[in-house]
């Protein structure tokens, strides 16, 4: 092999390092508690901020054991922070008994029942009635509580709440043991309901030629609803346990997980079940298999769907494996594919010829078995302060042509400056970056491989508001070493340094803007969030300044400006929601580059999208290029032209697209994530 592939050998051990690493583990930080019998763990309970409900709960349990085993009846008293307030206590030689209106405090938790039993000798404790337990933004109520304090198990009944993934904490809650009113409004309507971060399953991307990537990136606010939690030497399990990030009943998708279980193991924690589903509008039934819901990274569906021909023939399955964690810091995901079309045809176009060059034009051969497997690896670490991401693809697994069938990218980064507020961002970011056969697409010269590429990169970034315009700049500074087809040639591989100085600066006008100041409700069925309907002006400008070490060099002044209008409220079933954008954009270069991949081409073009609601939750997308460039090949004709169809509801959305001059094309599905006031009532019956 020959030296200038030596460098990727390190990334490829990093890649694939994790495959003989167990995991599935989540990482929350947790106080180890043991559960002594001396009065020394209440002083020790809840140092750490990111608890989570279960654990709460159970600590809270052995400190109120320990509060009764120590007092003597004292209604309304406290000890070391905690209260039981009720309308009658009785304390007997073997039991301890609490009635009416039961309320029982410590820091940020908070318990209400109508009765509270504990059994001194067996060590036993019942809580029943309307139960309501809150802490943090973690809330549930039930209809009883045992538990165990000898054997450590119990159970909980007819549970319902709300949890909040990315708020597993108490820090922002304010302390209970001053709040007698804390449980009047538990059971209001859902309030105050706004768009997070989507999170996406998504296969293949609608702008690359990548493929099928299906993950959930982030759970956030969730309901929850279990008939029987059984709790076992700090294990948690139940039967079937729903979870919706519905706001709103009867909720639009639905989580259903067989034999749920969750539990803390060596200061991680791990929440799976053996078989799960998803339930579209209570009628649909998507069985996605075993879970292991990852409370920080990405959850992956088993399987999924892509179509990509130019790399792998065309349609393909993709078997998903759990994310690998080593330590707290770095995450593997390696995926498996399996090559349908291409074990159908029995060929392949996806290579060049056995004798010709990796850039070379692709030809029909002949398949071997091993040509119908491939597999892709992702790897994400942090060390010593600096970002490593990394990407391996093979779309085949015969090894004898490997240098053809393996894509790699890698960047270890550092973040130099980072600041954020209400109506400014700005990061600065450097990097040292490497690819093999990364795919470039540049119009109507297609797509283009560069061979090789490694170098260093220094950007600034910023997004700011000044009254009714939103900006956008990007400065940015690259070197590096490329290898890639000399222009206009195949088998012609060049090597050259570059310099590439970049400034960018965008500003959108928003000309005209009617907000939807109504609070999002069970009324939106079709959007997560209300449309803002107007019109914006984006004007845009671009430096985009090349030098090769050849003598060649590029310098490219790049304008881009048209409106952007959008109309409806995509409340109502037939054609309640349109977007339209047209923007013309020219191009003034001066200079050549050594490369296809940069070349500058359609220099002039006006692009074109429109967005329509056809009826119901069913939208169109289209997007195209219409080339003005008479220098081009493609002068007076359509490219790059994106279709897509969407379902769109208010707590998910699924798409099909395709794209005609990369011939990729996919689904995505998208669930959407809110945070909200209130906690509604049960939404299975």
């Amino acid at each position: 092999m020959k030296k200038k592939y030596l460098s990727f050998i390190p990334f490829l051990v990093l890649n694939f390092l994790g495959e003989k690493i167990n995991t599935e583990t989540l990482h929350i930080k947790k106080t180890n508690i043991s559960f002594p019998e001396k009065s020394s763990i209440s002083k020790n309970l809840l140092i750490n901020n990111e608890i989570d409900i279960q654990y709460n709960l159970q600590n809270f349990v052995y400190l109120l054991a320990e509060k009764i085993n120590s007092q003597n009846i004292n209604d309304n008293s406290t000890f070391d922070g905690l209260n039981i307030i009720s309308n009658s206590q009785l304390k007997t030689k073997n039991k301890f008994i609490a009635q009416g209106n039961v309320q029982i405090k410590k820091n940020n938790m908070h318990l209400q029942s109508d009765k509270l039993i504990y059994d001194l000798e067996k060590r036993i404790i019942t809580v029943s009635g309307k139960i309501k337990f809150i802490s943090g933004e973690q809330f549930f109520n039930a209809s009883k509580i045992e538990y165990n304090l000898t054997l450590k198990e119990g159970v909980i009944k007819d549970l319902y709440g709300t949890i909040n993934f990315e708020k597993l904490d108490l820090k922002n809650f304010k302390n209970t043991s001053s709040d007698q009113n804390l449980f009047n409004d538990i059971e209001s309507s859902i309030t105050n309901v706004k768009l997070n971060k989507s999170s996406t399953f998504e296969f293949n991307d609608i702008t690359s030629p990548q493929n099928v990537k299906v993950e959930i990136n982030n759970m956030t606010k969730w309901r929850m609803q279990s008939e029987e939690i059984k709790i076992k030497d700090g294990i948690w399990s139940a039967e079937i346990l729903y979870l919706t990030n519905d706001p709103f009943n009867k909720p639009q998708i639905i989580l259903k997980n067989k034999n749920f279980k969750s539990f803390e193991k060596d200061g991680k924690f791990f929440i799976e079940s053996e078989w799960s589903s998803i339930i579209l509008e209570d009628k649909l039934n998507i069985p996605i298999g075993p879970r292991k819901y990852n409370l920080n990274k990405g959850n992956n569906f088993r399987w999924g769907i892509g179509y990509d021909k130019g790399n792998k023939d065309g349609i393909h399955l993709i078997r998903y494996a759990d994310p690998l964690t080593i330590g707290r810091k770095t995450s593997i995901n390696i995926n498996k594919e399996f090559y349908i079309q291409r074990l159908l045809q029995g060929n392949s176009k996806s290579f060049s010829k056995e004798n010709e060059s990796v850039l070379a034009e692709k030809s029909e051969q002949s398949t071997k078995f091993s040509d119908y497997f491939g597999l892709s690896s992702e790897l994400n670490s942090e060390f010593f302060g600096l970002d490593f991401n990394s990407e391996i693809k093979f779309n085949s697994l015969d090894f004898d042509k490997f240098k053809k069938i393996i894509t790699f990218k890698g960047e270890l980064s550092k973040k130099l400056y980072s600041y954020q507020d209400k109506d400014k961002e700005k990061e600065t970011t450097i990097s040292i970056f490497g690819t093999y056969r990364d795919k470039v697409w540049n119009g109507s010269i297609g797509e283009k491989d560069i061979l090789t590429a490694y170098g260093f990169k220094l950007e600034d970034s910023k997004k700011w508001k000044t009254n009714q315009v939103s900006n956008l700049e990007n400065i940015a500074a690259g070197y590096g070493e490329y290898q890639s087809n000399k222009k206009s040639t195949e088998n012609n591989i060049i090597s050259r340094k570059r310099l590439n100085l970049l400034w960018h600066r965008e500003h959108n006008f928003h000309l005209w803007k009617v907000k939807d100041d109504s609070e999002l409700n069970k009324g939106f069925k079709f959007t997560p969030e209300p449309i803002n309907k107007g019109i914006d002006l984006l004007v845009s400008s671009k430096i985009d300044l090349y030098s090769y070490d050849d003598g060649n060099f590029q310098n490219l002044i790049t304008f881009k400006a048209g409106p952007n209008l959008t109309l409806g409220n995509l409340k109502n079933n037939f054609f309640d929601y349109t977007r339209i954008n047209i923007f013309g954009k020219t191009t003034i270069a001066n200079g050549e580059s050594p490369f296809d991949f940069d070349q500058s081409v359609d220099n002039h073009a006006i692009e074109l999208g429109i967005e329509q609601q056809l009826i119901g939750p069913l939208v169109m997308k289209y997007s195209t290029e219409y080339n003005l460039d008479i220098d081009s090949p493609k002068f007076h004709e359509f490219s790059n032209n994106k279709y897509e169809l969407s379902w769109n509801r208010r707590a998910y959305n699924i798409g099909v697209f395709y794209n005609t001059d990369k011939q990729t094309g996919g689904v995505n599905f998208e669930i959407n994530s809110f945070s909200f006031d209130g906690f509604n009532e049960k939404f299975i019956n």
